[in-house]
């Protein structure tokens, strides 16, 4: 009994990973270059799934006008992605007394399937 539900699990793990693949998340109108961008990619599932599911965390350098961040290894299935250009290196969002982003930052709700290789987001930065 235990041999099956081992190779059931090992099966259902192989079959996931099969389905993985590379998304290329493209952030348009990044202020500058200062700091580092920051990005979580959340699957959303059941709330029994929710221990086993993990959010793609992933962070680099910030570039001008354009900067495209690689999610390795990413399941068929509905995402919320957040982004946040830390300029000052703090690593958390900065917000101001009202509770408004001080640093720029962009969110969107995507579905990645076969045909998904790229999601693009715009950058928004406080006027203020």
């Amino acid at each position: 009994m235990k041999k099956r539900l081992l190779m059931a699990v090992m099966a259902i793990a192989c079959m996931t990973l099969a389905n993985a693949k590379n998304v290329v998340v493209k952030l348009q109108g990044v202020k500058d270059q200062n700091g580092k961008i920051m990005l979580m990619a959340e699957r959303k599932v059941e709330d029994s799934e929710k221990t086993k599911s993990k959010p793609i965390l992933m962070m680099c350098n910030a570039e001008k006008g354009e900067v495209a961040v690689t999610l390795a290894n990413v399941a068929d299935g509905e995402y919320l992605i957040s982004v946040f250009h830390d300029e000052n290196g703090n690593r958390k969002m900065d917000m101001d007394e009202q509770g408004r982003p001080l640093e720029g930052y962009a969110r969107k709700a995507v579905v990645i399937d076969s045909k998904t290789s790229e999601v693009k987001m715009k950058m928004y930065y406080p006027l203020f």
